[in-house]
């Protein structure tokens, strides 16, 4: 899976509201359906730096993992 692609299993929605948080880079809080009991909230940025040492690389950022039903 790809963060900024639709994915083969599951659905994957941006969500509502989260806006706020779309900032230095980082995208929208996109919300992934993977099965009917697992959904996981994550951002990405294309190019992050933790460093000014460290060359920029592809990130995801896991904001909230939920292994139960809605």
């Amino acid at each position: 899976m790809q963060p900024d692609q639709p994915p083969r299993i599951g659905q994957c929605t941006k969500l509502r509201g989260m806006a706020k948080y779309a900032r230095d880079g980082w995208s929208d809080v996109y919300h992934y359906e993977a099965s009917s009991m697992v959904r996981i909230d994550y951002q990405f940025h294309r190019n992050h730096q933790t460093s000014e040492e460290r060359a920029p690389c592809p990130a995801v950022r896991i904001l909230r993992i939920s292994l139960s039903s809605h």
